[in-house]
């Protein structure tokens, strides 16, 4: 007989209207978004310059700091000169395509070093500051004085630090064991992928494992980006030589020389398996950066429905942007499939965990955009700036799960999350929405194993083997949970 599992209902939103595209203009130069970046910030950093240091002038463009060598502070946008940055240009000339460039390797040197530059001019820093821990994009105010060279010797650094928070509502019976979970790196149609892990978690979550119940607390699933392997990785007939687009036909162009129907085969088992997650289940967003069958540019948009007509029938359904928002319960849920994290770890010592830490100091969830991390050249405003602070922060796609607690300076609490990869870990990450706000662990990893042998559980882990399948068949869930995909 199946058995009967209530699931908690709670309201979600999506919140990515702000990083939806009207538009796909060109026309526009990067400096714009710069700009945007720069005036939302750096009035908020002179504010908390005058109170931290209020002794100490601030000056209001760095051109007017030639040829003073009293303490002031200056307000600019870094710029961080990488002496084994690759370039995407040299790639192009040997490719003829961008097809497969991607940075995987750290490209720091000890010659790196740190430029500030705001809408005047530029400035080399010197002096205290390190160098490892700061990328491309972060708009700081720096207590120090102009060298006679023009160069600036920075003595203290401030970053515009965590934004406010709003407060997680009152304890609510309702919520009372409600999760969310988060995949990532599905990489459906990459070649020798062990699709097993992949059923068992689909079944887990469906209600066909013994721990039916564990499953039914699951309330929204957030299936997070490279969903799909990219196919130019599995095309080997596309020649290493540089080679004349025009040789090719349009569909070798579009799809390489395997053919449209290998290509998008993937797609449509995605769709397929995202369908038994939604239809089962009920909730969900979808993210697929940096392997979105038709998208390179951040933000990446929400999938066409006609990608996956089938899963897309379904109201709790919901195709989200990558980066991603969204509220659940009154927690407020930010993340991206991964690239921006990725890029900042090639360009500095951080960790991913730290990378996120951060990014709530510098208010913003893409500082390499542009400049590493592409993007659309938005005019007038920066998508990317945290105006408030999430209640969770993830980021997808990362070697293994982790989770840290940060918080800020006025009682802020902010759960930072690394979702693994799937296909390489067989793990997902499940966040307990109640206990955000105690002292409580607030995830769980659990990892599916395609062998019948027990093992040691990891750390704050449940191992999932073959042999605890039900035979007694799909528990009938009372609700329909949501799914978002980015």
């Amino acid at each position: 007989m199946k058995q009967q599992i209530e699931r908690p209902q709670v309201a979600s939103a999506g919140d990515d209207a702000a990083l939806l595209v009207r538009e796909r203009a060109f026309t526009n130069q990067y400096s714009h978004l710069y700009h945007a970046r720069f005036q939302t910030l750096s009035g908020q950093l002179r504010s908390l310059a005058a109170e931290r240091w209020p002794e100490i002038p601030v000056v209001g463009r760095l051109l007017d700091v030639a040829g003073r060598t009293d303490l002031c502070i200056i307000v600019g946008t870094l710029f961080k000169q990488s002496k084994l940055r690759q370039s995407a240009i040299k790639f192009y000339e040997k490719q003829r395509t961008l097809a497969g460039f991607r940075v995987t390797s750290r490209c720091i040197h000890e010659d790196d070093y740190l430029v500030l530059e705001d809408e005047s001019a530029r400035a080399r820093l010197r002096g205290a500051i390190s160098v490892d821990e700061y990328v491309t994009g972060v708009v700081v105010a720096i207590r120090g004085h102009g060298l006679p060279n023009g160069d600036f010797d920075a003595l203290e650094i401030m970053t515009p630090g965590m934004p406010a928070q709003v407060p997680i509502p009152l304890p609510d019976p309702a919520l009372v064991g409600s999760r969310v979970a988060f995949v990532s790196g599905l990489n459906l149609g990459q070649p020798g992928l062990d699709e097993l892990p992949i059923q068992m978690m689909t079944d887990w979550l469906a209600g066909m494992l013994d721990d039916a119940a564990e499953a039914a607390r699951i309330i929204h699933v957030i299936v997070a980006g490279n969903s799909v392997f990219p196919s130019r990785a599995v095309d080997k007939q596309v020649p290493s030589e540089p080679v004349v687009a025009a040789s090719y036909s349009s569909d070798q162009i579009a799809y390489g020389t395997r053919g449209p129907e290998k290509v998008l085969a993937p797609v449509e088992e995605l769709d397929v398996l995202l369908t038994e997650v939604v239809g089962d289940l009920g909730s969900g967003d979808p993210d697929a950066w940096p392997n979105r069958p038709y998208e390179l540019h951040a933000p990446q948009q929400p999938f066409h429905r006609l990608l996956l007509p089938q899963c897309a029938r379904y109201t709790t359904y919901t195709p989200a942007t990558n980066p991603h928002r969204e509220t659940i319960a009154g927690r407020w849920i930010v993340g991206s499939s991964g690239q921006p994290v990725d890029d900042m770890t090639h360009y500095s010592k951080l960790e991913p965990l730290d990378v996120l830490e951060r990014m709530l100091q510098w208010g913003h969830i893409a500082p390499t955009t542009p400049d590493i991390t592409g993007c659309y050249p938005f005019f007038g405003k920066d998508p990317f700036l945290l105006e408030q602070a999430p209640h969770v922060f993830f980021t997808a796609n990362q070697a293994a799960p982790g989770w840290r607690v940060v918080e800020g300076s006025e009682g802020q609490r902010v759960l930072c999350l690394l979702v693994p990869d799937f296909s390489k870990t067989h793990s997902i990450v499940v966040a307990d929405l109640r206990t955000l706000a105690s002292d409580r662990c607030p995830t769980k990893f659990f990892r599916f194993r395609s062998d019948d042998v027990f093992s040691t559980p990891l750390t704050a882990a449940h191992s999932i083997p073959v042999r605890s399948l039900s035979s007694g068949g799909r528990s009938d869930l009372a609700e329909p949970r949501r799914l978002s995909v980015i």
